[in-house]
C-alpha cells in the first residue's frame, strides 16, 4: 500500500503560489479556476502542512486576505442593516438642530406613508384602519 509522503518545499511553494493567485482572483471579483470550493480545499491543505518559515509567512498573509474577503462577502450576503429608502426630495442644509430634526421626521413620515401604500397595494386588510374580518361577525351579520 503506497504511503503518502508530505509534499516537498517546492510543491508547497507551487501550491502556495496557486493559492495566492486564487485569492487575488477573489479580491478582484473574478471566479478562480475550480471555484471557491477549490480555494477552501487548497487553503485547508496548506494550513495543515508543515511549511518552512518563509512560506508560512506568505501563507499567513494570503490567508488574512482570504479571511477578509470571506468576511466582507458574508456581510454583503447577510445584507447591511435595512435603512428606509431616501425620499425623492431632499432637505435644505441647515445648522439649526430643531429644523434638521423636523426634516428628519418628515423624511421618516414620507417613508412610512410609502410603506403603508405599498402594503395596501399588496394586502388591503393590512392598511391602517382596516378591520380584519371576524368569522363570528360574518355569520351573525355584524
Amino acid at each position: 500500500m503506497p504511503t503518502s509522503e508530505p509534499p516537498s518545499d517546492l510543491a508547497l511553494a507551487w501550491l502556495l503560489e496557486l493559492f495566492e493567485y486564487q485569492v487575488g482572483d477573489l479580491l478582484a471579483g473574478r471566479e478562480p479556476r475550480g471555484g471557491e470550493r477549490s480555494v477552501r480545499e487548497l487553503r485547508g491543505h496548506l494550513r495543515q502542512s508543515a511549511c518552512p518559515p518563509p512560506l508560512r509567512r506568505r501563507l499567513i498573509q494570503a490567508d488574512r486576505q482570504y479571511s477578509a474577503w470571506w468576511q466582507a462577502r458574508s456581510q454583503a450576503q447577510a445584507g447591511a442593516p435595512h435603512h428606509p429608502p431616501a425620499p425623492d426630495w431632499s432637505a435644505p442644509a441647515t445648522h439649526n438642530a430643531e429644523e434638521a430634526a423636523a426634516w428628519a421626521e418628515l423624511r421618516q413620515l414620507a417613508w412610512h406613508a410609502d410603506l403603508m401604500a405599498e402594503l395596501h397595494a399588496v394586502d388591503p386588510a393590512a392598511a391602517p384602519g382596516a378591520r380584519a374580518a371576524h368569522p363570528a361577525r360574518a355569520v351573525r351579520g355584524d
